[in-house]
């Protein structure tokens, strides 16, 4: 797994300005409420692709923008496995909300506020971590197969993760590290607010699907629940 890769490999592509440019347009409607919500899983549906193509060896892995009805329909599966992963990080944000409402703005209140936030923060890495490195083995297999059910097979994508643990720790490490990057892209004016987005999905695509990739997974074994 190359990070360097992963951030040049889409300009070999000769249609690379047309594709990052129509990635760059539906970044910025799917900011828009409601309708960016579909425009949302349009861009799952196509990092779903490109996670395939990357995992396949496509010399050229940066889908075609068309069929968009078929990428928006994938990628709200996606979208919905992405909320169902998030579930106890949404609800232990709500509890802490709920919480510090009670506690008011008392001293004693801000402490205890404080010191439950720092107990609570590790945890909530270390689920976020396992979660979606779980959620990338199941993108992985979903891409492959069409089958929504395999992000839901939580004991088999467990497994695998723990026999991968070395990769998985890789993976992670290179995504916090990518989006550091994309990050500092973003902060500079103007070409750096658009560039940002468009290697953003690039980028994600092609760790999940080198992640996929190494993981020796064939088309045999992931049908077989990897």
């Amino acid at each position: 797994m190359e990070l360097g890769r992963a951030f040049t490999y889409s300009f070999e592509d000769k249609q690379w300005v047309s594709k990052l440019v129509m990635t760059v347009l539906l970044v910025f409607v799917s900011a828009i409420p409601i309708f960016g919500l579909i425009t949302t899983c349009t861009l799952l549906g196509y990092i779903t692709e490109l996670s395939r193509n990357i995992r396949n060896g496509h010399p050229r892995p940066l889908p075609k923008w068309d069929d968009y009805g078929g990428k928006t329909t994938k990628g709200a599966y996606v979208l919905l496995a992405m909320l169902i992963y998030n579930l106890p990080v949404i609800l232990i944000s709500i509890g802490l909300y709920t919480f510090s409402s009670i506690l008011g703005q008392s001293l004693f209140g801000g402490v205890a506020f404080v010191v439950i936030v720092f107990c609570a923060l590790p945890i909530l890495f270390i689920y976020t971590a396992v979660a979606w490195s779980m959620l990338t083995i199941a993108l992985n297999q979903y891409a492959e197969t069409g089958d929504n059910g395999v992000f839901y097979r939580f004991g088999k994508l467990f497994r695998t993760l723990q026999q991968n643990t070395s990769l998985t720790l890789q993976y992670i490490m290179y995504s916090i590290l990518s989006n550091v990057i994309l990050g500092l892209i973003g902060a500079i004016p103007c070409i750096g607010w658009i560039g940002a987005p468009a290697l953003y999905i690039s980028v994600q695509g092609y760790l999940i699907g080198e992640y996929g990739r190494q993981l020796g997974a064939s088309k045999r074994a992931y049908r077989e629940g990897v």
